[in-house]
């Protein structure tokens, strides 16, 4: 359908986790939210992904205000 957010309608303020695969910079989480705030007036609880690259996303989610957590990074998996 080709929108930011496929489903239901959400509400204004409604509480939202953004679920990524894998992490570099950050810069793609950043533009989903901005892609879904076209839709939508969510509220980001947090950014949760699989594996975070340790490429500088987590400082940059951070300091764009936004609560990100990792169950993994590169060096976990001993890259």
């Amino acid at each position: 359908m080709q929108k930011w957010v496929e489903g239901p309608e959400l509400a204004d303020g409604e509480r939202v986790v953004l679920i990524e695969d894998v992490v570099t910079s950050g810069g793609s989480a950043l533009k989903a939210i901005e892609g879904m705030k076209t839709q939508y007036n969510p509220k980001i609880v947090k950014i949760l992904c699989l594996v975070d690259r340790q490429s500088g996303a987590n400082e940059k989610l951070k300091e764009a205000g936004y609560e990100f957590e990792a169950l993994f990074t590169r060096k976990d998996l001993g890259r």
